[in-house]
C-alpha cells in the first residue's frame, strides 16, 4: 500500500507539473489572473518545486528493500550518468534563454505571452548533438543517483516515462510550429544521446 501511495504522490505530481504548463491548463488561470498573469511563469516554477516536498518526505518515510549497490569497478557507471546528466543541463542551460524560461522576462516586460519572447528554430551547439539535452540530462542523473531499490525503482520509472512522454508532446508542439524544418531535424539529430561521429567531426 505504501508503494501505491508513493507512485500515486508522483504521477499527481508530473500531472499538475505537465497541466499548469499546457495551454489547455493555463487558459483559465490566465483569465482570472489578468495583468498579473505576466509572473506566472515564476509561479510556476517555485510550486513545481515546492510541491516536490511532500512525494520526497514520503520518499525518505519508507524503508526500501536494496536490491543493488554500485560498488568497486560498478561505480563507473552512475559516474558515467552524472557526468553526461551535468554536461547536457549545462550546455543546455547555455543554449536556452534562462530569463525567459525562468519568467523574469515577461514579469519585467508585462509580457502576458506563453510562448517563448523570440520563437526561432535552433539548431546550434548542443541542439545539433541532441534535441532535448535538459529532458536526456535529467534522465541520465535520474539513473545515476542511488541505490536501486523497490522505492527507488517505482520514482526513477514513474519520473523517466514522463520525460519521455514530455519529449515527444514538445517534438509534437515544435513540429505544428516549425513544420518541415524540424521534421527533417528530427531525423538527422538524436533524441538524447549523441551520435560519436556528431562528437568527433561535428554536424553532417
Amino acid at each position: 500500500m505504501q508503494l501505491i501511495i508513493l507512485a500515486l504522490l508522483w504521477i499527481v505530481w508530473c500531472l499538475l507539473h505537465s497541466l499548469l504548463i499546457e495551454e489547455g491548463g493555463v487558459l483559465p488561470i490566465k483569465s482570472f489572473c489578468g495583468g498579473y498573469f505576466r509572473y506566472y511563469r515564476i509561479f510556476y516554477i517555485i510550486f513545481s518545486f515546492a510541491s516536490l516536498l511532500l512525494p520526497l518526505y514520503y520518499y525518505h518515510c519508507l524503508s526500501p528493500i536494496v536490491f543493488y549497490t554500485f560498488q568497486g569497478n560498478m561505480l563507473v557507471i552512475p559516474i558515467l550518468l552524472m557526468s553526461y546528466g551535468v554536461v547536457m543541463i549545462y550546455f543546455g542551460c547555455r543554449d536556452h534563454d534562462l530569463s525567459d524560461f525562468l519568467g523574469i522576462y515577461r514579469a519585467r516586460s508585462g509580457d502576458d505571452n506563453m510562448d517563448e519572447k523570440n520563437p526561432r528554430f535552433c539548431s546550434t551547439g548542443i541542439l545539433a548533438q541532441v534535441r532535448h539535452p535538459w529532458y536526456g540530462g535529467s534522465l541520465a542523473l535520474i539513473w545515476a543517483v542511488g541505490s536501486l531499490s523497490d522505492v527507488s525503482l517505482i520514482v526513477k520509472v514513474i519520473l523517466s516515462l514522463y520525460l519521455f512522454i514530455g519529449a515527444r508532446i514538445e517534438e509534437h508542439r515544435l513540429l505544428a510550429k516549425f513544420g518541415y524544418k524540424y521534421a527533417r531535424y528530427c531525423e538527422g539529430v538524436p533524441r538524447f544521446l549523441p551520435k560519436l561521429y556528431r562528437l568527433k567531426g561535428g554536424r553532417k
